[in-house]
């Protein structure tokens, strides 16, 4: 795990439209990552990181009745946002934004 390739994870995740259910997933891993990188521990940093590439959007077509697919919450966002500036984005991109 490399910090460009963990950037990456947290950039893809902020564009993506997730069911509630699913953004409750990511915002526990990013609070596993975040009590990883409070305690130094980079074998569990790993795993939340692993974890969160592992949350993607189902890949295939909603059915009647499935649970509405949003943009992150500006919580998770938020945290996404901070999460990447802590593993040193490029200064010239943009953070993480709605939509």
């Amino acid at each position: 795990m490399n910090r460009a390739s963990v950037v990456t994870t947290l950039r893809a995740i902020a564009r993506y439209r997730l069911s509630e259910a699913r953004w409750a997933r990511v915002d526990t891993a990013l609070g596993a990552m975040e009590e990883a990188l409070r305690a130094g521990d980079r074998e569990r940093l790993a795993r939340a990181v692993r974890e969160l590439a592992l949350i993607g959007p189902v890949r295939i077509s909603t059915r009647y009745g499935d649970p509405p697919r949003v943009p992150a919450p500006e919580e998770t966002r938020e945290r996404l946002n901070r999460l990447i500036l802590t593993f040193g984005a490029d200064e010239d991109e943009e953070p993480a934004q709605d939509g």
